[in-house]
């Protein structure tokens, strides 16, 4: 039963992203084509999702750390290292690479404050690279 209703969560998580992404323009992400896009189309195609794996592929995507590295490829700078660089204060307890970690263990509450704090980071960065003129949306 776990393991069906785990199948199921994840399914629909898909789902409601897949409807998501038909309203909107353009994903903006930190290293989303190095990682985050790939993941996502994986496990897509593991439910047969091909509509929205067609339309994720196709979407235009904007990754900010292709923009941060300027052609260094060597950089890899994490989002909050960025963030902070720019003068970004966050308050979240853990890095992206602790989110499964804290799932395992239930901690809901601190992979929340992350998501939340990755999206006011990006927002933050973001606006850096766009005022500066080093990235137009």
């Amino acid at each position: 039963n776990r393991l069906f209703s785990q199948y199921t969560a994840e399914r629909a998580i898909l789902e409601d992203l897949a409807d998501i992404l038909t309203r909107v323009d353009a994903l903006v992400t930190w290293y989303g084509k190095g990682f985050d896009v790939p993941f996502i189309i994986k496990r897509m195609l593991k439910y047969k999702l091909y509509d929205a794996v067609n339309l994720l592929r196709q979407m235009p995507h904007h990754d900010l750390m292709w923009v941060w590295q300027m052609g260094n490829r060597r950089d890899e700078s994490s989002l909050i290292d960025v963030a902070q660089f720019l003068g970004h204060k966050s308050n979240d307890t853990i890095d992206g690479s602790k989110v499964f970690d804290a799932f395992l263990i239930g901690d809901l509450a601190s992979i929340d404050l992350h998501v939340r704090q990755d999206i006011a980071r990006l927002q933050h960065v973001a606006r850096a690279l766009h005022e500066s003129g080093l990235w137009r949306p």
